[in-house]
């Protein structure tokens, strides 16, 4: 049998600049995970802060609001693509006129059902309901007023098409 002889020669200035820079990265590493660990905290101390102060009954609220939004606006439209068009174009729509998005779907979607027969586009519902809110910011009436405004003309409409007949 034969004897290998394997010999190794270490630079004792190379291996410590070695392990020293295996050392910063380590640290490097530690440190990042602790600042990740932070943010964590943070943002669990910021979500139960917002529980809190909102409370479970106001988050559901805002769930049931969101949810009817959706429902709206799925009612007038025919795909999923379309669907996710007109949500983002209403979100940014009720952003800039600083309106309720609860309202500006609302008047979306009985503007979209009320020219359907006509042959109106998305787009151009799309234009008519930012036109309507910027109107209604300029006059400054509430979304709830002009909301209550709407349902009652939607009223009055009925009532006078059932009187006809």
């Amino acid at each position: 049998m034969t004897d290998r002889v394997i010999r190794i020669i270490l630079d004792a200035n190379d291996l410590k600049k070695g392990l020293t820079d295996v050392k910063g990265r380590l640290d490097g590493v530690q440190k990042s995970t602790k600042a990740t660990g932070e943010s964590m905290r943070a943002l669990r101390s910021f979500a139960g802060g917002l529980i809190g102060a909102l409370g479970i009954r106001q988050l559901t609220q805002y769930a049931d609001q969101f949810t009817l939004i959706g429902n709206r606006i799925r009612l007038v439209t025919n795909s999923a693509e379309e669907y996710n068009t007109v949500q983002d174009r209403l979100i940014g729509l009720a952003q800039r006129t600083r309106s309720p998005l609860s309202a500006t779907a609302e008047l979306y979607g009985r503007v979209a059902r009320s020219t359907k027969t006509l042959g109106a586009s998305q787009e151009d519902v799309l234009k008519f309901t930012e036109a309507v809110n910027q109107s209604l910011q300029i006059s400054g009436a509430t979304a709830q007023e002009a909301s209550a405004g709407a349902v009652e003309k939607d009223q009055l409409k009925s009532a006078a098409l059932g009187q006809s007949r």
